[in-house]
């Protein structure tokens, strides 16, 4: 009678039970992603990123000129024709997130850090490209007297004497970059000459190295600079198709920040070492301590961009320059990236 009872009750309401049936499966699947990660999914969270970054001058809205940095605030620093020529690459470490709390919302979204050298000068464009042609003289009159004492000893030498190939190999160099400053020169005094408006821009282009489990290799994927701090130093990344790589785990913010003291971080060996950074660096998880803002973990192990985590392996923040950049500042770069 009882069961006779209950099916009748199911069929009447079989609709709204559905529907509640639905809900709570929704809300376990939703409870389970934000359960704290275990050692391989912090592993999975962190990825090496590369930035390859340079400033751009442009004249009348084109692009012309590329330069590494900016020396004093007005002196451009490695002034090239090519813009592949005059770019920094750089390796760090980023983390996987999801856009909303609880639901799977990550579709490419990498938070990671860029160099503090990523803003646009403060000088004008003019005033860039007038000590840039100072400089750029000062460069070719060299590299001429340089030259001249190369020819000198060309001359005056064999090729029986010792050293002799290594000097002319070296003034093959030095005419090859002669001819380069020179025509670089030439372009910077034209621009001068022109009336062109000029501007200076930023330019980054940033990829992502995804290494499949138990396999050696790296996947390499396009991102695009969706949007930074005001100090330019976290950076939010997207791939460039809006989708998050099979593997990889993907972290949510919780409702508050962390206060443990004791944390973990997914590290990347050599990672923030010029000389030792590999883009095929393995993820280790490490310990490390906090006081304050300030975290404290092995510098060979761990950079700016290197994802935290509480002992129990809730994502906890970035690194960011030796500190911590906790939820909140992690939640407002996300908000940057717009609502989908």
């Amino acid at each position: 009678m009882i069961l006779i009872k209950l099916m009748s009750y199911v069929r009447r309401h079989r609709v709204g039970l559905t529907a509640l049936a639905a809900v709570c499966a929704a809300v376990c699947v939703s409870v389970g992603r934000c359960l704290p990660s275990t050692a391989d999914g912090m592993r999975r969270s962190g990825v090496v990123v590369q930035t390859s970054s340079c400033y751009e001058l442009r004249a009348g809205g084109r692009a012309v000129m590329w330069f590494q940095a900016v020396e004093g605030d007005t002196l451009p620093v490695g002034l090239s024709l090519s813009a592949d020529e005059a770019a920094v690459s750089r390796l760090a470490v980023g983390c996987w997130m999801n856009r909303w709390p609880m639901l799977p919302s990550c579709r490419g979204r990498i938070v990671t850090t860029l160099p503090d050298t990523a803003r646009t000068p403060k000088a004008p464009a003019a005033r860039l490209l007038a000590a840039a042609c100072r400089r750029l003289s000062a460069d070719v009159r060299l590299a001429e007297h340089d030259k001249a004492e190369l020819d000198y000893y060309m001359r005056v030498h064999g090729v029986q004497d010792e050293g002799y190939q290594n000097i002319a190999a070296l003034a093959s160099h030095r005419a090859a970059a002669l001819v380069a400053l020179r025509r670089t020169k030439a372009v910077a005094d034209s621009l001068m000459a022109s009336q062109s408006p000029l501007t200076v821009t930023h330019r980054t282009v940033c990829r992502a190295f995804v290494r499949h489990d138990g396999d050696a290799a790296t996947d390499t994927i396009g991102c695009r600079l969706v949007a930074t701090t005001a100090r330019h130093r976290l950076a939010l990344l997207q791939t460039a198709d809006a989708t998050t790589p099979s593997g990889v785990k993907a972290q949510y913010l919780l409702p508050w920040n962390t206060t443990n003291r004791s944390l973990l971080a997914t590290g990347f060996g050599g990672i923030g070492i010029d000389y030792t950074a590999q883009s095929a660096a393995r993820p280790v998880v490490v310990a490390g301590r906090r006081k304050g803002r300030d975290v404290s973990f092995p510098r060979v192990l761990t950079t700016s961009g290197t994802p935290l985590f509480t002992p129990r392996g809730l994502f906890a923040g970035i690194i960011v320059d030796g500190h911590i950049a906790g939820r909140s500042e992690v939640s407002r770069l996300l908000m940057k990236g717009g609502w989908q």
